[in-house]
């Protein structure tokens, strides 16, 4: 009789003991979780701090402009992004060395989330606009300033940290000053990998390229993939006069397509971006921290977005005397800019 309480005794006290390990189990997992969840916010509040702070640094410096007797200022609530695609297969951390060209930015899209309305918009730059070049040569001295297309301003620098620098110089320049909080340049190299990464992309040809890929026949739905993806995006006939302008109609289908592509696949991996950023860095050229790139994707995957969100810099396309230069409809061009990205100061109202 005894042994059997002694016994009795016993379980209970296991159990009790067992109950008490499995409540210390899950308040340790509360605890972590609650931790984890500091700490992920934490790198989220870090990141938009940071690009704040680039944003005031700006405009303290910048307060505005005058357009039609009315006065704008920035909208310091719009985050601006520069992609850049640079037609070269190298490492973006090889230099030549010999005075060939580093790339020029075949492709230039300014990527703006705006914050106050969760919305994603898209500006493409076509790459025959004509700018003022910075120009440098091989050890990094300036020479002068030259009229050209804006895609070889990024050749006429490092290649690197200088070469985005002055493309974001240029593209905020044609855009009323406004600021500009980073720059993302990539080689061909990258095309495949990022967009088999998030898993393809589904287009439907609207025209017949099949010069370019015998699978892109006038009215097929693909989802592209591998060396697919940059002959969709990249390829043209250079012989045809305003192909490079023609091509951004597809280069508008793609982004539309990945953007909701990659908003899925980063939802269900959230570490994607980041092992990507790992495979591919010595293919691309970017002056934005991981807590930054935390921030932006985690904003991007709350935003709204759509193909009527995404413009092109209006203009019209003259045959130079060797190639084609692009002249930008300036009027328009301001109007477009006032839109996006800036609001109207009322009268006596500080523009800062």
């Amino acid at each position: 009789m005894m042994w059997r309480i002694a016994l009795s005794l016993s379980e209970k006290k296991n159990e009790k003991d067992s109950k008490k390990c499995v409540v210390q189990a899950i308040g340790l997992l509360v605890f972590s979780g609650v931790l984890c969840v500091e700490a992920i916010w934490g790198v989220f509040c870090y990141g938009e701090s940071m690009l704040k702070k680039k944003t005031d640094s700006y405009l303290r410096a910048n307060s505005g402009f005058t357009y039609d007797g009315k006065e704008y200022c920035y909208r310091e609530d719009i985050i601006n992004i520069l992609c850049i695609g640079v037609d070269r297969e190298e490492s973006m951390m090889f230099d030549y060395g010999d005075g060939r060209s580093l790339g020029q930015a075949d492709a230039i899209f300014l990527v703006s989330i705006d914050l106050s309305h969760d919305a994603i918009r898209v500006i493409a730059v076509p790459r025959d606009t004509m700018v003022w070049m910075k120009v440098y040569d091989n050890n990094g001295n300036y020479l002068c300033d030259a009229p050209g297309q804006i895609t070889l301003q990024y050749a006429y620098a490092d290649g690197g940290p200088m070469s985005c620098y002055l493309m974001t110089r240029q593209v905020a320049d044609l855009l009323q000053g406004i600021p500009i909080q980073g720059c993302v340049a990539v080689n061909l190299s990258c095309i495949s990998a990022i967009n088999d990464a998030v898993g393809g992309v589904e287009v439907m040809l609207a025209e017949d390229y099949t010069a370019f890929n015998p699978k892109f026949k006038d009215g097929a739905t693909i989802r592209l993939q591998g060396e697919e993806a940059r002959d969709f995006i990249q390829k043209r006939d250079v012989n045809e006069q305003g192909s490079a302008y023609a091509r951004i109609d597809r280069e508008k289908q793609y982004l539309k397509a990945f953007i909701e592509q990659a908003k899925f696949a980063v939802k269900r991996n959230p570490m994607l971006p980041f092992s990507l950023l790992l495979q591919l860095q010595e293919n691309m050229t970017m002056n934005i921290g991981q807590e930054e790139i935390f921030f932006l994707i985690q904003k991007a995957l709350s935003c709204s977005y759509s193909e009527e969100e995404i413009y092109v810099l209006p203009g019209q396309i003259v045959q130079g005397d060797v190639y084609e230069e692009y002249y930008l409809d300036e009027k328009a061009v301001m109007e477009l800019t006032c839109t996006l990205f800036c609001r109207e100061v009322a009268d006596g109202a500080d523009m800062r």
